[in-house]
């Protein structure tokens, strides 16, 4: 009997697949008001990438049922350091009729805003707040982990990275 251990990962999350009465309207909502790189649009399929290249593909389908609004998927955004989280939500309602789904949650550490697309989407909008951030090569704010680690953790890491594993 094979343990949940011992097992590999075989497959891979390609991407996530979104069905919609209009593929053109959510291209545009995914590539000018949140960023992504269109790969591929036809009348009935395009896809977008963002920038660690993972995936949402648009289906168009006709019926209503396969289009209702519900809450899942929630496609979840990081913003870029310098990005506004109140103006990215003004830009997307304004410009994109997306529409904001409560209020934007904010604490010392983040400020998240939930949104719905016209096309009936859900995503999120977060903007991270550390005191130590580090700066990736795309713009985003990572927490600086060793920083959030205690002393015993951050020696474990070091020995860790030492051993290249």
């Amino acid at each position: 009997m094979s343990t949940a251990k011992t097992r590999s990962v075989t497959t891979v999350l390609k991407n996530i697949l979104l069905l919609t009465r209009n593929v053109d309207r959510s291209v545009s909502f995914y590539t000018e008001g949140l960023g992504l790189k269109l790969m591929h649009h036809s009348e009935d399929y395009a896809e977008v990438r963002d920038s660690n290249d993972f995936r949402i593909g648009f289906q168009r389908v006709d019926s209503h049922a396969f289009t209702t609004t519900g809450y899942s998927p929630i496609l979840n955004f990081q913003l870029k350091d310098g990005q506004d989280i109140y103006e990215q939500v003004s830009k997307l309602e304004k410009e994109y009729g997306a529409a904001l789904d409560g209020e934007i949650c904010k604490d010392d550490n983040f400020e998240i805003a939930t949104l719905r697309s016209k096309d009936g989407h859900m995503v999120s909008l977060m903007k991270i707040k550390y005191d130590e951030q580090i700066d990736d090569e795309d713009g985003l704010n990572t927490v600086n982990q060793e920083a959030t680690l205690d002393p015993r953790q951050q020696e474990i890491r070091r020995l860790l990275d030492s051993l290249k594993l």
